[in-house]
């Protein structure tokens, strides 16, 4: 199951998510506060595809997320920023691309 992914133009990160083995039937993911509520729903999904696999989510932000997966903690890391070229070497999937907009009042100039 893959929920996010690192590339250094697409600005999100992550690794793929393997099905846990039967002795260990969880998978955490941390990261992303902006990626989390995409995050839950491919989790709830999951989950009822795969009954008997816990998934848990958790906040905490980009550079938690990156940090965590880097060091084994969590399974998949959450990241809605461009990857430092250390962060590079994980292994990425994208998910999505977002845009920002900057909307002014036609009153401000």
């Amino acid at each position: 199951m893959v929920l996010d992914t690192c590339d250094a133009s697409d600005f999100t990160c992550s690794i793929p998510c393997k099905l846990p083995s039967k002795d260990t039937r969880d998978c955490h993911e941390a990261g992303s506060a902006t990626v989390q509520p995409v995050v839950e729903k491919l989790a709830s999904a999951f989950g009822q595809r795969n009954p008997g696999v816990t998934m848990t989510i958790q906040g905490g932000g980009s550079s938690v997320g990156i940090t965590a997966v880097a060091g084994g903690t969590v399974d998949i890391g959450a990241a809605s920023q461009e990857c430092g070229a250390d962060e590079l070497k994980l292994v990425t999937h994208l998910m999505a691309r977002d845009v920002i907009a900057i909307i002014v009042h036609t009153g401000n100039s």
